[in-house]
């Protein structure tokens, strides 16, 4: 990310695409209109989107690789700069370079690299749009629960309740309404719960 030029990085894709509809969409502007509209559907408050940030730095401060490693409140994510509405700076990850490697075998030859080996039961990929304008959801990523359900399905088996609920969401979410679905209430309550976690 750092080492491209504005041409070839990410900051080229606010240029490209539709004139109108995908002008300037950078990534808060990407996320944004997801935050807002489940600010609307679910109730979800601004300290609520606050307290992901304060999560994150939380872990970060314990992980001596990550970008950020210092503790922040919830107050200072709402006093930090606002960016697009309505995230505000620290509410924003920083750009970073990393990477990360996994050694693909197959079962039978997994003992020669490991002593631990991890059997993938089950693994599936959706596609979908990048573009605001094209999205049918503000509130889920369709594909991942799509792609999730199809892993599930290869690996024979229900999807651990946790994992599926916290795949549901990607934003904080709130308190439950009976005026909403079930599902949508499900995970309105769980974002909240994931909202506020801390690691073990």
């Amino acid at each position: 990310m750092r080492d491209k030029s504005s041409e070839e990085g990410l900051l080229s894709r606010a240029a490209a695409g539709h004139p109108i509809f995908t002008r300037g969409e950078t990534a808060p502007v990407l996320f944004a209109p997801f935050a807002t509209r489940h600010m609307h559907e679910f109730g979800t408050t601004r300290e609520m989107l606050a307290s992901v940030a304060v999560k994150n730095h939380y872990n970060g401060a314990r992980d001596p690789y990550a970008h950020f490693q210092n503790e922040i409140t919830v107050e200072d994510v709402m006093k930090s700069a606002p960016v697009c509405h309505p995230l505000h700076l620290l509410d924003c990850c920083p750009q970073t370079d990393g990477a990360a490697a996994v050694l693909l075998v197959s079962a039978e030859r997994a003992r020669e690299f490991t002593d631990k080996p991890v059997y993938v039961a089950g693994s599936a990929w959706r596609p979908t749009h990048p573009y605001l304008h094209e999205k049918d959801s503000f509130t889920e990523i369709k594909v991942t629960r799509m792609a999730s359900q199809r892993a599930y399905a290869m690996a024979a088996s229900a999807p651990p309740t946790s994992t599926a609920r916290k795949c549901t969401t990607a934003s904080p979410s709130p308190r439950s309404s009976t005026s909403k679905t079930s599902a949508s209430s499900k995970r309105a309550t769980v974002a909240a719960r994931a909202s506020k976690a801390r690691p073990r």
